[in-house]
């Protein structure tokens, strides 16, 4: 299943992209919201953003490989899912 690999590195960015949260929260001593520090309002949207958009992202891949697409568009529309995660990653951190 080629979804699987997409689903699993899509996790693995939701999981860095909590630490990035979490390591400003406790460097800032922050427990709720941002405390009005930019950084830390960066990465709660960054890791937002990749909260809405990896989960259905996902569930749509999945479906798609189950209805028997091409393993390159498979691929393909995976490749471009996490392309995108990164690029709006370094983006908003840049």
């Amino acid at each position: 299943m080629v979804s699987a690999l997409y689903v699993v590195l899509g996790a693995l960015l939701l999981i860095k992209l909590s630490f990035d949260v979490v390591r400003l929260r406790m460097q800032y001593r922050v427990a709720y919201g941002d405390g009005g520090f930019y950084e830390l309002q960066t990465a709660i949207r960054v890791h937002g953003n990749a909260v809405e958009y990896i989960p259905i992202a996902a569930i749509l891949l999945v479906i798609m490989e189950m209805n028997g697409a091409e393993v390159w568009m498979v691929h393909l529309c995976g490749l471009l899912l996490m392309a995108g995660r990164l690029v709006h990653y370094y983006g908003l951190r840049n």
